[in-house]
């Protein structure tokens, strides 16, 4: 099992790195009582395997004093449990930036005259942590994609990011949008197998439906083109380190043309090493 202890100063990114920590497959928990560090990791321990990675929050919202912190590390340690302590930081100007832009308050502000006073007081109450940090990050001015790729080396599997899932979806328009969709391509252009009364109540999974709708020049010519698309903006996406990407199809019902078409979509994104997940949202729905 393995503890990862994240701190550091506030407004420093640690929410963002939460979050990071969370696609990688850890088990996040904000701001836990010092005292509840070895019962928590216990449990962990516990569980089989369940929780094998987890990563606890700790800052000055609810830890005046690290000691205690620290005291509950070593006992963890001496349970064979690995641990590690990711420290973030910024510089004084940052952190004064983002908490004029979510104006919310610093945790020391109630005993500090100004916010750059309590940002100080902070770092050095934070000073003990930082020392014993097997990792100190200065995340000043750093993207979440950014901090992803900081972060990926030291605590993603193999020193990777999280591979992007992708889902190929279809729907029929007269039932709306697929609100998750991020990328949305209308066949409604294509000629309808609803108004041939042998294809009517086959679907686009179907071979002869299937036939019909993309054995024609424009079809082949749309799915071309639209392969091509995909081919470049797949690893546009990955790059920017996107955790899910859905491409959604979509005609009048949703039971012909935009199925055939996704499932033509999602074999062309498989040979191509990704393998997705298709739905059809309005398949049965005529």
């Amino acid at each position: 099992m393995e503890l990862v202890i994240l701190t550091g100063l506030s407004g420093s990114g640690k929410g963002r790195a939460k979050s990071i920590l969370s696609d990688m497959g850890y088990y996040c928990v904000d701001n836990p009582p010092p005292e509840m560090i070895c019962a928590m990791a216990e449990y962990a321990a516990a569980r089989g395997g369940r929780y094998e990675k987890m990563a606890l929050s700790v800052d000055s919202r609810g830890c005046r004093a690290y000691e205690p912190v620290l005291e509950s590390l070593r006992r963890v340690e001496a349970m064979g449990v690995k641990t590690r302590i990711l420290y973030l930081e910024a510089d004084a100007a940052y952190i004064i930036r983002r908490y004029k832009e979510t104006r919310r308050r610093h945790p020391l502000d109630d005993g500090c005259p100004s916010l750059e006073d309590a940002i100080e007081a902070e770092r050095r109450l934070l000073a003990p942590m930082r020392e014993h940090a097997e990792m100190t990050l200065d995340a000043t001015g750093l993207s979440a994609n950014q901090l992803t790729e900081k972060l990926s080396p030291l605590f993603g599997p193999g020193g990777a990011a999280p591979e992007m899932r992708v889902e190929v979806r279809s729907f029929g328009f007269m039932r709306g949008l697929p609100p998750e969709a991020d990328l949305v391509f209308d066949v409604r252009f294509l000629p309808n197998p609803f108004y041939v009364r042998e294809l009517k109540a086959l679907t686009g999974r179907d071979a002869p439906v299937s036939d019909y709708v993309l054995n024609r020049p424009e079809a082949r010519e749309f799915l071309e083109r639209l392969f091509a698309l995909v081919d470049y903006l797949i690893p546009q996406y990955r790059a920017e380190s996107r955790q899910k990407l859905v491409a959604a199809v979509g005609c009048t019902g949703g039971k012909h043309r935009s199925v055939a078409v996704a499932e033509a979509l999602a074999a062309h994104i498989s040979a191509h090493g990704v393998c997705p997940a298709v739905l059809h949202r309005d398949i049965q729905d005529l």
